[in-house]
């Protein structure tokens, strides 16, 4: 256990013991403690809910509880801070007892001595503090597994040379209705809909000579059905093997949403233009309604016929769906009175019963006197587009949800290192970007610098994202060496999602301003020195997570940084930025535009790439994520 200093609170109603655990305690030289004291339960629980105490050493028998339920009321209260009972019983007669109630370790009065106390009450606060490690990493593990499990993303690592998946994850074979051995033996021209075999040889072609493309393609289904794909692949060397690392989500429903729309909306001004379907007239007299006419279009959208809404003079009312009618009422209300109004929407009840949208527009005419002689009126069923505008604004919702949770994740500000300027930003393609960082600070004071890219952008590594933020964060409550960590992390990904992720990992120690690092596949970061030139580079020299469940972890060679250097940590978003003939924004121009900046602070630069890139790509915006962090050694004082 490495920490600063141990702050105790000791529940003890003898006097006589209470000074000789306190001797027993400042005798230690292991660790500071700082003690408090207690002599009643009710003054101990006040303690505990106004203070942060590492651990509570507990005499079951004060003069308000007794025994066991002494240790209960104290567990019971703060669950997470650990128990180390003081007894008068053997620890045969009572240890397992006291175990089972919730106490963390226990110690006989007649044992009492300063060594034995103190690493009992060490001993105690390590169990629980990895206790609390393992449920905290069990609780992310299963928050974010129910999140990852609806992603409708496919993954697949394809061959180019025979356009076969060679990797593939179950939402791949699944959105197509195939069995992982079937799929397993296809090609892509197998499945592909809209291209010929040699066209889908020519694209693939293009994407490895381009590095890589988003585009939106057609997939056949096992029984034939047709899909239509949103499709991002990249080139990609694994191992020394060239392959096309391919995401395709199935955009179907939300293409029908879209064509249902701008179908109906075509339809309302065909509507409009002919001026046909449903109509009716309304004639007034003296103020008031005598007779009503329908067109025999009513019979289509509510079922009911122009004899029975002459029949039933207020049927037009008793169709509308209960929590409209009064809506309705004032509607009519205020034609009726004259007032200028445009179309309503409201809900009815066919008379099979279904419930239907309508869209009733109202055009009052008077007679030569200026009286109201009536009103006609045009109905439409807009009920495909209502369902339309429902669907498209319950997928906006959960994208905005996963927007929302993505930032909380994010940190709020850069850590306050006295003789460093540090800044960070995300700016992400989508509601939810697959780019990630991170400040962790370290056991040993440094403080860790992450950040990463999961293959594609969207909600589906988004969600990847927060499975990486909550394990490496727990990690980082543990170990502090880096390639531990990043080992850990890719065990743990590998297990979790077929989304590749790229990683770098650098840890600042402030004391000797040194910089070390380690970069799983991702794209280097730099320091510069206060010219501009270019003083050290941290290269990958790991795979990218979650290829492997099992890899080699190599740091990267460490550097002491001086007054005036920067370190520039980025995702490749954002050198692979193009413009509008196809050029990439490319790593020189980020380090020019630093180099530019260096003299400002880290703020400043971090904002001038991103403006750098964005009116490189004008007229269209980055189509990638992009996450930039800079940090400036400050000049000694």
């Amino acid at each position: 256990m490495e920490t600063d200093s141990l702050r105790l609170l000791l529940i003890e109603d003898d006097l006589v013991d209470a000074c000789l655990i306190e001797e027993y305690l400042t005798q230690s030289r292991e660790v500071p403690i700082e003690l408090e004291r207690a002599d009643r339960l009710a003054t101990g629980l006040d303690h505990l809910s106004n203070g942060r105490y590492d651990c509570a050493v507990v005499d079951l028998n004060l003069p308000d509880s007794v025994g066991l339920a002494t240790l209960a009321a104290v567990h019971g209260h703060s669950p997470r801070v650990p128990i180390v009972v003081l007894t008068g019983m053997s620890p045969q007669e009572f240890g397992l007892e006291a175990v089972k109630a919730g106490a963390d370790d226990y110690i006989s009065k007649d044992d009492l001595e300063p060594k034995l106390l103190v690493r009992t009450i060490r001993y105690a606060v390590e169990r629980a503090g990895h206790r609390q490690t393992r449920q905290q990493n069990k609780d992310a593990r299963t928050r974010y597994r129910v999140l990852f499990e609806q992603s409708p993303d496919g993954v697949l690592l394809i061959d180019p040379r025979t356009l076969r998946a060679v990797e593939f994850n179950d939402a791949a074979c699944g959105h197509l209705g195939y069995t992982r051995e079937e799929f397993g033996c296809l090609r892509i021209s197998d499945y592909e809909a809209l291209e010929t075999a040699e066209e889908v040889q020519g694209h693939w072609e293009s994407v490895l000579r381009g590095g890589r493309d988003e585009f939106e393609t057609k997939h056949r289904t096992k029984t034939g059905d047709i899909r239509n794909v949103l499709v991002a692949a990249q080139a990609l060397t694994l191992a020394g093997r060239l392959l096309l690392h391919c995401v395709f989500r199935d955009i179907t429903e939300q293409k029908r949403a879209e064509e249902a729309l701008r179908a109906s909306e075509q339809h309302y001004r065909q509507l409009l233009e002919a001026v046909t379907t449903y109509t009716y007239s309304v004639t007034f007299r003296r103020g008031a309604p005598v007779a009503t006419q329908h067109s025999w279009g009513c019979v289509a959208t509510t079922g009911y016929s122009p004899a029975e809404y002459a029949a039933a003079p207020y049927l037009w009312i008793h169709m509308v769906h209960p929590d409209d009618r009064e809506m309705v009422r004032q509607y009519v209300a205020g034609v009726a009175n004259g007032e200028k109004t445009g179309p309503i929407e409201h809900r009815i009840h066919r008379k099979d019963g279904q419930m239907r949208w309508i869209r009733n527009t109202m055009i009052q005419y008077c007679d030569q006197a200026g009286e109201l002689a009536g009103y006609d009126g045009l109905v439409e069923d807009v009920t495909e587009r209502k369902e339309a505008e429902r669907a498209l604004r319950q997928r906006e919702t959960h994208l905005l949800a996963a927007q929302a949770i993505q930032q909380r994740l994010r940190p709020e500000a850069p850590p306050d290192v006295p003789g460093f300027d540090i800044a960070g930003a995300s700016w992400p393609a989508e509601f939810a970007a697959g780019d990630y960082f991170d400040y962790l600070p370290m056991a040993d004071r440094s403080i860790a610098f992450v950040i990463g890219d999961v293959s594609g952008h969207g909600l589906g590594p988004a969600i990847v994202t927060a499975l990486a933020f909550a394990h490496l964060r727990c990690l980082a409550q543990v170990y502090d060496n880096l390639d531990e960590m990043v080992a850990r992390l890719n065990g743990f990904l590998a297990e979790e999602t077929d989304h590749f992720v790229t990683l770098l990992v650098g840890r600042l120690t402030p004391a000797d301003r040194s910089f070390a690092a380690v970069n799983a596949g991702h794209p280097p970061g730099y320091v510069l020195d206060a010219s501009g030139g270019v003083k050290a580079r941290f290269g990958s020299t790991t795979l990218p997570l979650a290829i492997l469940p099992e890899v080699a972890v190599v740091p990267c060679e460490p550097t002491t940084l001086d007054p005036g250097d920067v370190v520039l940590l980025f995702t490749d978003g954002i050198p692979e930025a193009r413009s509008a003939r196809g050029d990439f924004f490319g790593k020189e121009r980020l380090l020019e535009v630093a180099r530019t900046k260096r003299a400002g602070p880290a703020a400043e630069i971090v904002q001038a790439v991103y403006e750098s890139v964005r009116a490189f790509c004008r007229p269209e915006r980055p189509r990638d994520d992009m996450t930039l962090i800079a940090i400036k050694v400050e000049p000694e004082r």
